[in-house]
C-alpha cells in the first residue's frame, strides 16, 4: 500500500481545506465542553475556596488559548 503525499507546491483541494478547518474546530468544541463540565464539578466540590475556582478558571482559559494558538499555527503551516 502506497501513501500519496502531494508535493509542497501543489494547491490543497477545496474539500481538503474544508476538512482541515472543520475537524480541529469540532474536536476543540468537544474538548472544551467536556473539560468545562469537569471543571464545574470540581468547583462545586470546593464551593467556599475562591482561590481554587480562580485557579481552575485561569488554567482552563490558558489551556484552551494555547490549544487555539497551536491549531491556528498548524492550519497556517498546512496551507503554505
Amino acid at each position: 500500500m502506497h501513501l500519496y503525499l502531494p508535493q509542497a507546491n501543489h494547491p490543497v483541494c477545496l474539500s481538503c481545506q474544508a476538512a482541515i478547518l472543520v475537524q480541529p474546530i469540532g474536536e476543540a468544541i468537544s474538548y472544551i465542553a467536556a473539560s468545562w463540565i469537569l471543571m464545574l464539578r470540581v468547583i462545586a466540590l470546593y464551593r467556599r475556596k475562591r482561590k481554587v475556582a480562580f485557579l481552575l478558571y485561569g488554567l482552563f482559559g490558558a489551556t484552551h488559548i494555547i490549544a487555539l494558538v497551536l491549531v491556528i499555527r498548524l492550519i497556517i503551516h498546512i496551507w503554505r
